[in-house]
């Protein structure tokens, strides 16, 4: 039963040598659930990748819930392991323009533990992780974002710091840092009736644009999860000026992206 489930599992990284342009806005939502987690994002110039990560053990597992749970799926073997090779093989650029490619971990369960588990790991590899000393980043080709269950005390707090924790619109005009907090990340249901069909409302739009000035102008960059994965849903994101356009639908993304951007 078990080696038919693995069948049907998305397959372990394993490093590209494509560089295509950078999509600036493109964000692979729930990227481990792609036949080839990572690669597939990097491959059509995405900046920005997400993984679901569980504590189980002394293990990360990445999976959308905990029933999908299967001990191979490892952060390491998916994300982590691929990134070191990658950057060793492009010397220290996972980006061409040499910016460091975002990586937004969302931790599902046991935030304390699970976020010492995923610390010990970016410790491990101090080359590969942008990182905070006395406050002064360090650059790195891979930058952490943590975000669902978030202890950000311990992330924030720490000397020196390795990640930076996603941010909710409820941390708009609160003056944090935009290194700590660098992205603003909420519930497009929560927000906006509209699902992707015929022309957005003009409150709805105005709204959103509203909401892209406020990060904007706080250094932060804008994300919605759960937004209609599809043009109208993308074009009136990119009308907007929101920052990251996160989804499912690698190619049809980075094919609506290329020609503006």
């Amino acid at each position: 039963m078990l080696s038919n489930l693995l069948l049907l599992l998305p397959l372990v990284a394993t490093p590209c040598q494509v560089s295509p342009p950078c999509l600036e806005r493109a964000h692979a939502h729930n990227d481990y659930l792609h036949k080839r987690p990572l690669i597939d994002a990097l491959e059509k110039g995405f900046t920005s990748v997400e993984a679901d990560v569980f504590s189980v053990g002394d293990k990360l597992l990445v999976a959308h819930s905990a029933l999908e749970l299967l001990s191979p799926r490892t952060l390491e073997a998916l994300y982590l392991d691929p990134l070191e090779k990658l950057a060793a093989a492009r010397a220290g650029k996972l980006r061409p323009d040499g910016k460091p490619l975002w990586l937004l971990v969302d931790i599902k369960n046991d935030p304390e533990k699970t976020w010492e588990l995923l610390r010990i790991r970016l410790e491990a590899r101090p080359g590969l992780f942008c990182r905070w000393e006395k406050g002064k980043r360090i650059n790195g080709p891979v930058w952490v974002v943590v975000s669902g269950s978030v202890p950000r005390k311990a992330i924030l707090e720490a000397e020196p710091r390795l990640a930076s924790v996603d941010g909710r619109l409820a941390d708009l005009g609160k003056k944090t840092d935009p290194e700590a907090i660098p992205w603003i990340s909420d519930a497009w249901s929560g927000q906006f009736r509209w699902r992707g069909n015929g022309l957005i409302p003009k409150a709805d739009q105005e709204k959103m644009r509203e909401m892209v000035r406020q990060a904007q102008a706080e250094g932060k960059q804008l994300r919605f999860w759960g937004a209609p994965d599809n043009a109208p849903g993308w074009q009136a994101q990119r009308d907007a000026g929101v920052h990251r356009l996160g989804t499912d639908k690698l190619a049809d993304l980075a094919e609506f992206l290329k020609p503006q951007q």
